[in-house]
């Protein structure tokens, strides 16, 4: 799979640079404020090219997804536990009012909701970890 990757890159990479040759005749025949504009605009076709071969990239490798789906499940944890704390606890110390609301703050609708969130992205990096786990030690002789 690597092998056609770079294969397409090499490709993509020979008919850039037949268009970028082509490009650069073409600007020599042009006054100096229309060749300003068109550098400025290849310089942004070029970024865009780039970012979309590199977003081709990603897409097409399986192991980047599941390392970004890795990732994303252990910020959606840290920010969902961080919200819950803010959001959920009314006071860290044990006052009467602490006491009397906290009954009424944990069966609110965005309580359950950050609390849904932790533990569905605590049990996502448990199974990754453990398939992780479990092929690392199918791989052992």
């Amino acid at each position: 799979m690597t092998f056609i990757i770079k294969l397409n890159l090499i490709r993509i990479n020979k008919q850039y640079t037949q268009c970028f040759i082509m490009e650069s005749t073409q600007q020599l025949q042009q006054p100096a404020t229309s060749k300003m504009k068109t550098k400025i605009s290849q310089l942004f076709e070029r970024a865009f090219k780039a970012c979309k071969y590199v977003t081709l990239l990603i897409i097409s490798n399986t192991l980047l997804h599941i390392i970004a789906y890795f990732i994303m499940c252990n910020i959606s944890h840290h920010c969902a536990s961080k919200l819950y704390s803010y959001f959920c606890t009314v006071d860290h110390l044990a006052s009467p009012t602490a006491l009397t609301m906290s009954p009424f703050t944990l069966l609110s609708p965005h309580c359950i909701a950050i609390r849904w969130v932790m533990m569905e992205s605590v049990n996502m990096v448990y199974f990754q970890l453990l398939m992780l786990g479990s092929w690392v030690v199918s791989k052992v002789p």
